[in-house]
C-alpha cells in the first residue's frame, strides 16, 4: 500500500461539514472503508473542506474516494432535497518520501487552530485524528508508521510544527501555507529553527542551501543525500533544475517566495 494525502472540498466553499448530521456521516464513511481494508492514518474535517491521509493501493484509490464523498453528498442532497453536485473535483497526491510523511499529519492536524500553542490542547473531538497520535484513539484509525514516526514524541513534533507557522504568519504572512511541511523537515534535519530558515536577512549562503535540501529531499528529487555538503552554487543550480521539472509543479508554486527573495 501507498500513502496518499487527499483533500475533498465543497462547491464554492460551502460550509457543508459544519453541519453535524455531514460531519458524521464523513466518520461513517471513514469507518466502513477503513473496514474494507483502507489504512486511515489521519484525517481533519473543517467547514468546508477535509483532509485525509490513506495508506491504499494506487488503484484502489479512486474507488476508495469515491466510497467516501460519494454517499456523504447523496445523503446531503436527498435530506435536502437538493440535486447536483456537492463537491469539488478531489485533490489527490502521492506521499512520496519519509520526510513528507513525517510533516503531513502535522500539518493535517494543525489546520483546527488552537486556542494557544500548546499542543497538547489541539483537542478538536472527532473532528481530527489529533489525539489518536496522543493516546488510543478509535478502533477503526489505523495511524500505524504514520504515527510510529515520531517515536512517541508526536507532541513535540507538532510543538515544533506550530512554531514554524507562527514564524511564517510573522514573518512571511504571504507564503503558501503548504511550505509548512517542507520547512519543518528542514529543520528537523539540520536542527535550525523554523524561524531562521524564514529569516533570509540573516544570510543567502545558509538558507539557499537549506531551501535546495528542501527541494531535492522532500519533493523527491533523485540528487539529495549529500546536498548540504555542496557549494551554495552547486545548489542554486539545484534549485534551478528542480524548479524547471513540471513534475514539481506544486513544490515550486509552494516554494517560489523563498527562490524569489533568497539571495546567494
Amino acid at each position: 500500500m501507498s500513502y496518499f494525502h487527499v483533500v475533498v472540498s465543497a462547491n464554492q466553499d460551502r460550509p457543508v461539514f459544519a453541519d453535524p448530521v455531514v460531519f458524521l456521516d464523513v466518520v461513517n464513511r471513514l469507518e466502513a472503508v477503513a473496514a474494507a481494508g483502507t489504512g486511515v492514518a489521519a484525517y481533519v474535517v473543517m467547514s468546508s473542506h477535509a483532509h485525509f491521509l490513506l495508506a491504499v493501493e494506487a488503484d484502489a484509490l479512486g474507488a476508495t474516494i469515491q466510497a467516501i464523498a460519494g454517499p456523504v453528498a447523496h445523503n446531503l442532497n436527498r435530506r435536502l432535497e437538493q440535486r447536483g453536485g456537492v463537491f469539488r473535483p478531489t485533490w489527490r497526491r502521492a506521499v512520496t518520501t519519509d520526510a513528507d510523511l513525517w510533516g503531513l499529519p502535522l500539518y493535517i492536524h494543525a489546520n483546527v487552530a488552537p486556542a494557544d500553542a500548546d499542543p497538547s490542547r489541539l483537542d478538536v473531538g472527532l473532528r481530527s485524528s489529533h489525539r489518536a497520535y496522543i493516546v488510543d484513539g478509535s478502533p477503526w484509525l489505523t495511524p500505524g508508521l504514520a504515527r510510529d514516526q515520531y517515536a512517541g514524541d508526536y507532541l513535540r513534533a507538532m510543538e515544533d510544527f506550530m512554531a514554524a507557522r507562527a514564524a511564517r504568519l510573522r514573518l512571511c504572512p504571504d507564503l503558501d501555507p503548504a511550505v509548512e511541511p517542507v520547512l519543518l523537515a528542514v529543520a528537523r534535519v539540520t536542527g535550525v529553527r523554523p524561524a531562521t530558515l524564514l529569516d533570509v536577512s540573516r544570510g543567502g549562503r545558509r538558507d539557499r542551501m537549506l531551501l535546495a535540501w528542501a527541494i531535492t529531499e522532500v519533493a523527491g528529487c533523485s540528487t539529495s543525500g549529500a546536498a548540504l555538503q555542496r557549494t551554495r552554487q552547486t545548489a542554486a543550480r539545484w534549485t534551478t533544475l528542480v524548479a524547471a521539472d513540471p513534475s514539481f509543479a506544486d513544490w515550486r508554486q509552494a516554494l517560489t517566495p523563498l527562490v524569489t527573495n533568497l539571495s546567494l
